[in-house]
């Protein structure tokens, strides 16, 4: 995902002149537990959005169950 984020962040495009488009990139993501249900994997990742939400946006989260890792410059 990490890869995926920085390629988008190298990508620019005019906009038949009226401006240039950076996109950017932001993931949620959770690891899956085989002990887990799926709703609460999805909901893993959910909350990891929310955190990009609310600490910055262009970046990747990881809900690893008991928290959360920002990776965020990883490869």
């Amino acid at each position: 995902m990490e890869k995926v984020r920085r390629r988008l962040a190298d990508f620019s495009a005019q906009l038949n002149g009226e401006g240039v488009l950076l996109p950017t990139f932001s993931a949620g993501v959770a690891e899956y537990s085989s002990d887990e249900i799926v709703h609460s994997f999805i909901e893993r990742a959910d909350a990891a959005l929310y955190t990009i939400k609310h600490n910055g946006r262009d970046r990747v989260e990881v809900h690893r169950g008991a928290g959360f890792a920002d990776i965020q410059g990883c490869v």
